[in-house]
C-alpha cells in the first residue's frame, strides 16, 4: 500500500512538473528569454557574414519591420537585438520583484523541444512537397536561417495571426472557425510575402503552395507551443535545409 502511495505521489509530481513547463515555457515571458539567444546568435553570423552590424543580406522580416520603425524615428543604426533585450529585461526586473522567478532550466528542454519540432517540421514537409533550397552562400543562409524564424514569427504568428483571430473570435466567430481562417488568412499572407518586394523570389505554384502548407504548420505550432519555441524550431528547420539534412536522410524529395 506504501508502494501504491509513493508511485501515486511521484507521478502526480511529475505530472505537475510536465504540466507546470508546457505552460510556462508557451507563454511571452519564457519566449523572450528564449529568443534572445536567437536574436544574438543573428546578429553575430551576420556580423561574420557581412562584415558589417546592419549592413549586408539580412533577413527581409527584420527590414520591413526596421523600415516601420525607422519611419517612426527608431535610430537607425540600433540592432533590432537590442529592443529584445531591452523588453525582456524589464519584463525580468518586474517579475523577480513580484517573486516570479524565471526557471533557467526550462530553457534546455526548450531548446531540445525546438530542435525535435523543426525536424518534424521537415520531415512532414519533405512527404508534401520537395524541400526548398536557399540560394544564398553558406554564411548568409546561416544568418538568414536565425532571422527568418526569429522575425517571420514575430510579423507572420505574434502579429498577424494574432490579430486576425483576435479580431473574428471578437466579432462573434467560433473559436475554431477563427483559428481556421485566421491560419488560412495569415499563412496565404506568409506565403506571399516571400515573392514581393527587392528580395522576393520568383512567383511560382510549387514554392507559393509549400510555404502556405508550412505556414499553416508554423501557426499550429505556435498556437500549441508558443513564440519561443516556434521561432526557434523554424530557424533550426531551415538550418538543417541550409546543411542539405534531409537530402542526406533521404527525405529532401
Amino acid at each position: 500500500m506504501k508502494d501504491v502511495n509513493t508511485f501515486k505521489k511521484t507521478t502526480y509530481e511529475a505530472e505537475t512538473i510536465v504540466k507546470g513547463y508546457l505552460y510556462q515555457s508557451k507563454s511571452f515571458y519564457y519566449s523572450l528569454a528564449f529568443v534572445i539567444p536567437l536574436a544574438i546568435l543573428y546578429e553575430i553570423s551576420s556580423l561574420i557574414a557581412n562584415r558589417s552590424l546592419l549592413g549586408g543580406i539580412r533577413s527581409a522580416a527584420e527590414v520591413w519591420i526596421l523600415n516601420i520603425l525607422w519611419g517612426l524615428g527608431f535610430p537607425a543604426y540600433i540592432p533590432l537585438s537590442l529592443v529584445f533585450i531591452a523588453i525582456f529585461s524589464i519584463m525580468f526586473i518586474i517579475n523577480h520583484r513580484s517573486g516570479r522567478a524565471l526557471r533557467w532550466h526550462y530553457l534546455l528542454p526548450m531548446f531540445v523541444e525546438s530542435l525535435l519540432l523543426g525536424f518534424i517540421i521537415g520531415v512532414f514537409a519533405s512527404f508534401l512537397m520537395r524541400i526548398l533550397p536557399m540560394s544564398l552562400g553558406v554564411l548568409n543562409n546561416i544568418s538568414v536561417s536565425f532571422g527568418a524564424g526569429l522575425y517571420e514569427e514575430l510579423i507572420f504568428r505574434v502579429l498577424i495571426f494574432t490579430s486576425i483571430t483576435w479580431l473574428l473570435i471578437k466579432s462573434g466567430l467560433k473559436k475554431i472557425f477563427g483559428y481556421t481562417i485566421a491560419i488560412t488568412l495569415s499563412s496565404f499572407i506568409f506565403s506571399l510575402a516571400h515573392h514581393i518586394g527587392p528580395m522576393g523570389e520568383p512567383l511560382t505554384f510549387y514554392a507559393f503552395v509549400y510555404r502556405f502548407f508550412s505556414g499553416c504548420i508554423l501557426c499550429g505550432l505556435y498556437i500549441s507551443r508558443g513564440f519561443g519555441i516556434t521561432a526557434w524550431a523554424h530557424s533550426l528547420y531551415d538550418l538543417m535545409v541550409v546543411c542539405n539534412f534531409y537530402n542526406i536522410i533521404g527525405c529532401g524529395g
